[in-house]
């Protein structure tokens, strides 16, 4: 009789509580009216017990009443399934993202904050109360970039502080105790970013910063800045300038007590940066956007297609082989290693995007880490007859998030893959397989 009852207590919750409750809720939502894709993350912390995060992205131009009853759909499921804890629960729609609560007013409240940030001028996307690190499919966008309770991304820089103090506003309208509690604008791409870190305890005011932020930008042209209430960090569109912004900045009282940098071009340097770090940082300015530390270089380029010819720019300076590390970053791609091992590294990660079924690869002397679409056995197959020789011959540790499961393993011709953890349900257990099938199979 006990034996019974404890399994019909067991009968209606999964040992893999997380992952279980994942696939659970892209199954009810997955096909649901104006929904076009649902990304989950389960974690299995302990048995019968875990956590996860959703990220719900709403078919383009649906009408706010829709995305108001699908947020309440959402929750009324989430509220009633507590299998596992709920980490983070977003809902994408167009230009706004919004983190769901378990409360229906707070989140009819913070779709309509979200809405009335866009609806400012110069507004191109707004985010209410979303904890960017614990989303599944959430850090591609710039305004990902700095954590915030309310952040609002702008079509221009000489409109950042009206973004700013729009969503300044806006704070006492959203209850949290989960989340940043900063208001931050910026423009879209992510160059110019006002933070008034308002969350920190020992956080200054912010109105000297802003002020010196407004001095500055109105007589010189500039690239970028990041301002915050300590410190102001601005980019001169032409490097020769940058010891007449430094002056401009030190004789105006604003910003007196503020941490000045000034930075010129494409470049960023500090006083650590190696001389080393400086040449290769000089050659490859015109690729990207650069910035140079004691001994490493890291260039952002705004296509991976164009890291070949930044690698080859690096490569033109004497100094390349001094470094310890160099790395070339786009939105889908992150690539490091030391000079003598970067161009086996980026071969590997150049083939996996040309088969446009990568959408995010990471890449360095630990090994590679791919985040695949959703795709077909046939695109799969292609994925892994790219990847598979250059894997293969450096054994390399290798993690793939295929959306259907995630595993990693050592890169060997026939793919044994580590215990999988969090433990996996039945339907990505029979996804991991077909992807070994697919590897065992390839002959490249």
């Amino acid at each position: 009789m006990t034996t019974l009852v404890a399994v019909s207590l067991l009968s209606g919750c999964s040992i893999n509580a997380g992952s279980s409750a994942a696939s659970a809720f892209e199954d009810e939502f997955a096909n649901a009216e104006g929904v076009a894709s649902v990304t989950t993350q389960g974690s299995n912390t302990l048995p019968f017990a875990g956590s996860v995060s959703v990220l719900v992205v709403a078919e383009s131009g649906l009408v706010d009443e829709r995305v108001d009853e699908l947020a309440r759909q959402i929750t009324e499921y989430t509220s009633s399934h507590g299998s596992a804890s709920w980490d983070a629960v977003v809902l994408d729609a167009d230009a706004i993202r919004v983190g769901l609560s378990s409360d229906d007013d707070e989140n009819s409240t913070r779709l309509s904050v979200a809405r009335d940030l866009t609806a400012t001028e110069h507004a191109v996307a707004a985010s209410v109360a979303v904890d960017t690190q614990r989303v599944p499919g959430v850090g591609g966008d710039p305004i990902d970039t700095t954590p915030a309770l309310i952040a609002v991304a702008m079509d221009e820089s000489t409109s950042l502080i009206d973004g700013y103090e729009v969503a300044a506003a806006a704070m006492q309208s959203v209850n949290t105790e989960q989340h940043d509690q900063n208001a931050v604008a910026m423009t879209a791409d992510g160059a110019f970013v006002l933070d008034d870190e308002s969350g920190q305890a020992d956080a200054a005011p912010f109105a000297d910063a802003l002020d010196s932020f407004a001095a500055v930008s109105a007589r010189y042209d500039l690239s970028g800045a990041h301002v915050t209430p300590q410190s102001i960090m601005v980019r001169a569109v032409q490097e020769e300038l940058v010891p007449e912004v430094q002056g401009f900045l030190a004789g105006i009282p604003s910003a007196a007590a503020l941490e000045v940098d000034v930075q010129g071009g494409n470049v960023t340097t500090s006083a650590s940066t190696s001389p080393a770090a400086q040449s290769v940082a000089s050659e490859i300015g015109a690729w990207g956007t650069v910035t140079a530390g004691d001994d490493t270089v890291r260039i952002t380029v705004s296509d991976f297609r164009d890291a070949r010819e930044a690698f080859a720019a690096a490569q033109r300076s004497p100094d390349f082989t001094a470094l310890r590390f160099f790395s070339i970053h786009s939105a889908d791609a992150k690539v490091q290693n030391s000079p003598g091992s970067f161009e086996n590294t980026l071969l590997i990660a150049e083939a996996a995007l040309e088969t446009r079924t990568t959408s995010r690869i990471e890449a360095s002397a630990e090994g590679y880490k791919f985040w695949l679409k959703d795709i077909t056995d046939g695109e799969l197959a292609a994925f892994i007859d790219a990847v598979k020789p250059g894997l293969v011959a450096g054994d390399w540790t290798t993690f793939v998030n295929a959306g259907s499961f995630v595993g990693w393993f050592t890169a060997t011709d026939v793919v044994t893959f580590e215990d999988s953890y969090p433990a996996q349900d039945s339907s990505a257990q029979d996804a991991e397989d077909r992807f070994a099938e697919l590897w065992d199979a390839s002959g490249y």
